[in-house]
């Protein structure tokens, strides 16, 4: 579980029935699971962005999304397991 994450959005009206947003989300370095002597190097923070934008006509609205917008590469989870592909199958990062 990261220490710290922080997410923000903001939206921008283009007319009365079409809207634009852009959001992004920092999320802080953690720990891997089973790390439990926090002596294993974290997994690296990263940022997200998000945009996208909505349509809305009489009681319907429609929306388009767009995720991780930058194509950013991150890990969200680390843990140890043992590798089949070495001999002797030794407990590894993963």
């Amino acid at each position: 579980m990261p220490r710290h994450r922080l997410n923000a959005s903001l939206d921008y009206r283009l007319a009365s029935w079409l809207s634009l947003w852009l959001g992004a989300s920092y999320v802080g370095p953690q720990r891997l699971r089973g790390d439990e002597e926090n002596v294993e190097r974290k997994l690296t923070d990263y940022v997200v962005v998000n945009a996208g934008f909505r349509a809305s006509w009489k009681g319907l609205t429609a929306f388009v999304t767009i995720n991780n917008l930058l194509n950013n590469e991150y890990e969200t989870f680390g843990t140890f397991a043992p590798n089949g592909k070495v001999e002797g199958t030794p407990v590894e990062r993963f």
